[in-house]
């Protein structure tokens, strides 16, 4: 992951500025997990604290993985990605084999993360007039 923050670092300047009156830049990641055994880690703890703290970097996550058994890291996987939204600005999604839900998490991704709640807020049931809520 630190080759992501290298590449973006490399091509643009990142800088926080002095004086925010309107957004100046901003990153957003789409990152497609799809490893069940192979745990993600950041070859260099200053990419990932940049990552991190940076207000204008949004990384959000599509973890896709084979169904948990003993010989898969699945959840520590799952978890380790999640430890990445330190200030809950991203979303994160965990698929098993499962077309629609992919589909359904992507369609979610299509908001602009500035005009988004957090992940934790979110509904996405219909309610009609005078009727019972449908999910």
């Amino acid at each position: 992951l630190a080759s992501i923050v290298t590449l973006i670092t490399d091509k643009y300047e990142m800088r926080i500025p002095r004086k925010i009156s309107l957004l100046p830049c901003l990153f957003r990641v789409i990152l497609i997990y799809g490893r069940s055994s192979c745990m993600i880690h950041f070859s260099n703890e200053e990419a990932r604290d940049f990552l991190i703290n940076y207000p204008f970097f949004i990384l959000d996550i599509v973890y896709i993985h084979e169904p948990p058994t003993n010989e898969n890291k699945c959840q520590e996987i799952f978890e380790a990605l999640c430890d990445l939204d330190e200030h809950n600005k991203s979303y994160i999604y965990e698929i098993t084999r499962n077309t629609t839900k992919l589909h359904n998490s992507m369609a979610k991704l299509l908001t602009h993360p500035v005009q988004r709640c957090a992940q934790k807020d979110t509904t996405y049931s219909i309610r009609l007039p005078y009727s019972q809520e449908m999910e």
